[in-house]
């Protein structure tokens, strides 16, 4: 049942991701184009057209704008997918499939991140096409700009294997960490019988400002006691297992959230 959530959470949001993703990458060929036409009229003295610069500068904002808001708007549909689906009308639809309430949740968060992984590639891949040197060979310089991101991604490697594998890790669980927290405070504001939506709100902005002063105050003191008492050669791998102790902690105590919410307390509006 997953598997067929997941196919329809993928269309219903790689459909508009796919647009964006055009978008982006028209800019970025826009950009260049309006960035070699402007190299080939500046005369000798450095003197360009005023149109020239002002349209490059205005495709510069524009694509500087795209690619920097591509993942955001990626994690925001990711989101808005499942308040939409599970607490507005369309829940009703949702929740009276053949399926738990869980199953659910994690067809929605798959699809969130792959789509959020898709856009971080486009975005790369775009800005890839706005540096490379369009009179020489394109492929050699895309092989060129890879080929030097997997050589410095392979001396790391090298460098600190077991370090690096903690590291990836530590990544990997970080952006279904935040869609988690996302879905566990969408689902606390369900609790609330009017103005929902501001409670969601006021919940996020009360979790940004709780993590902090729990971090200043009771996680950071502790971290740094711990991390003082062990040998400095593995300061660096605990302070790592430290991060992802803390990840999964948060992805367990959103999961059991959204799940008793959405199994008991769910009250679905218009």
């Amino acid at each position: 049942m997953v598997k067929k959530l997941l196919k329809h959470e993928l269309w219903a949001l790689f459909r508009i991701l796919f647009c964006i993703a055009i978008a982006v990458v028209c800019f970025a060929v826009l950009s260049r184009v309006l960035l070699a036409v402007q190299m080939a009229t500046t005369t000798a003295d450095g003197k360009t057209s005023d149109v020239m610069a002002l349209l490059q500068i205005v495709s510069l904002l524009f694509y500087g704008f795209a690619i920097f808001s591509f993942v955001a708007v990626a994690f925001g549909l990711g989101v808005h997918r499942f308040y939409r689906t599970m607490f507005t009308g369309e829940g009703y639809m949702t929740l009276s499939i053949p399926a738990t309430p869980m199953q659910i949740v994690w067809s929605k968060l798959i699809a969130a991140v792959l789509g959020i992984l898709f856009a971080t590639v486009v975005s790369s891949a775009s800005l890839c096409v706005f540096i490379i040197d369009w009179h020489s060979n394109v492929m050699q310089e895309f092989m060129g700009v890879f080929g030097e991101l997997f050589s410095e991604l392979v001396a790391r490697v090298r460098e600190a294997p077991l370090l690096f594998a903690e590291n990836a890790i530590s990544t990997a669980l970080s952006l279904p960490s935040l869609l988690l927290v996302a879905y566990a405070m969408l689902s606390v504001g369900q609790l609330f019988t009017s103005r929902r939506k501001l409670m969601c709100f006021v919940l996020a902005l009360a979790v940004v400002f709780g993590i902090a002063f729990l971090e200043a105050l009771i996680v950071d003191p502790v971290a740094t006691a711990i991390l003082g008492a062990v040998p400095e050669a593995a300061v660096q791998h605990l302070a790592v297992w430290l991060d992802i102790a803390g990840e999964l902690i948060t992805d367990v105590i959103c999961i059991f959230i959204v799940r008793y919410i959405l199994r008991n307390k769910v009250n679905l509006i218009a």
